[in-house]
C-alpha cells in the first residue's frame, strides 16, 4: 500500500468518524427536543391541574413575594412601601388601617399592582380572586376583596390561611381560582 493510498484511507475513516459523530449528536438533539415540546404541550393541557393550577402554592408564592413597585399610600398617616416590601406585609398594613376606618380605596393602586401579581402566579386559564376576612362573634366579615370581577362560577378551587400580624385578630386570607370565561368560537 502507497503512503497516498494509507492517506486516503485515513482520511475515509476520519470522514466517516465524524459522520457517525455528527449523526449520534443529532439523534440525541432531537429526543431532548421531543422531550421538551412534550412538556410545553402538558403545561396547556387544562383538564388537569398543573402546577400553575393548585391553589395552596399560589397563595403561599403569592404572600412571600415582594410587591417589585415603591408605593406611597394614606393608611391613616403617609406610608410609604419600598418595593422590596413583602405581600403579606402590605395585606396586613392594610386590614388593620381598613380595621382603624381608612377608606379601602386608599389602597386602590397597591390593590391593582397586588392583583396584577395574583395573575402573573395564576394560570392564563383561570381568574384569581383574593378575599381577606376576619372572624367575629356574629361569623366572617369580608375586609377586602382584590378582584376583577366577583366569582360567578360555582367550580371554583380555593385555599386559605391565616394572616396572624393583622392587629389584635388574625385575618383569613382566601385565593379562589375561577376557570376563566373563553372567548367565543374557542373551546379547549
Amino acid at each position: 500500500m502507497s503512503l497516498l493510498e494509507q492517506s486516503d484511507a485515513r482520511a475515509q475513516i476520519a470522514l466517516m468518524d465524524a459522520l457517525i459523530f455528527f449523526a449520534i449528536a443529532m439523534l440525541i438533539c432531537s429526543i431532548q427536543l421531543g422531550a421538551f415540546a412534550r412538556g410545553l404541550m402538558a403545561d396547556e393541557d387544562t383538564s388537569q391541574f398543573c402546577g400553575r393550577c393548585d391553589p395552596d402554592d399560589i397563595l403561599t408564592a403569592f404572600l412571600r413575594s415582594s410587591i417589585g413597585v415603591e408605593a406611597s399610600l394614606w393608611a391613616g398617616y403617609d406610608l410609604y412601601v419600598p418595593a422590596r416590601t413583602v405581600v403579606s406585609e402590605c395585606i396586613a398594613v392594610e386590614v388593620t388601617a381598613i380595621g382603624n376606618g381608612v377608606d379601602s380605596e386608599s389602597f386602590d393602586a397597591l390593590n391593582m399592582v397586588l392583583l396584577g401579581l395574583l395573575n402573573n402566579l395564576s394560570h392564563p386559564l383561570m381568574t384569581p380572586h383574593l378575599i381577606i376576612s376576619r372572624h367575629l362573634d356574629d361569623g366572617p366579615i369580608v375586609l377586602l376583596r382584590i378582584e376583577q370581577s366577583p366569582p360567578g362560577r360555582s367550580d371554583l378551587v380555593a385555599s386559605t390561611c391565616k394572616l396572624p400580624d393583622c392587629g389584635h385578630d388574625a385575618a383569613t386570607v382566601s385565593l379562589l381560582l375561577e376557570p376563566a370565561p373563553l372567548p367565543e368560537g374557542h373551546s379547549i
